[in-house]
């Protein structure tokens, strides 16, 4: 995983964008049969979750949509694929970025709009 970046070769001329893939830990208060662990069986249950969005029916692109924030880099986000998807991820649906811990950056994908997508993993802390 890592943060370094992961451009394909064919992606490197092509306008960027970036997605937050919000991971984000949730108690679960379980009772009876399905909290105890025996001997026999050892029961695994994961807290982890995944925060998607999905975007207004009436947006002219992609809408009603189901997606991870994000979007077009912007000129003042310097290139940087972090900031780009942190930015966005505060205006779309108000994760500040000081909440979240970027743990890793996937391979860039190519979107049916042409644009070099970079997701970005975070793990968001409660504040």
């Amino acid at each position: 995983l890592g943060l370094s970046k992961k451009d394909l070769p064919h992606h490197l001329d092509m306008k960027r964008a970036s997605v937050l893939v919000p991971l984000f830990e949730r108690k679960h208060d379980f009772d009876g049969e399905s909290s105890r662990q025996t001997s026999s069986t050892q029961q695994y249950q994961s807290n982890l979750h995944v925060l998607f969005t999905q975007r207004p029916r009436k947006m002219s692109s992609h809408g009603g949509e189901v997606c991870f924030p994000g979007g077009r880099q912007d000129p003042e986000d310097d290139g940087d694929d972090v900031f780009t998807a942190l930015r966005e991820a505060h205006e779309e649906v108000g994760l500040h970025p000081r909440y979240i811990d970027t743990i890793g950056r996937m391979e860039t994908v190519e979107s049916k709009h042409s644009l070099c997508v970079t997701p970005i993993i975070g793990l968001v802390q409660p504040p």
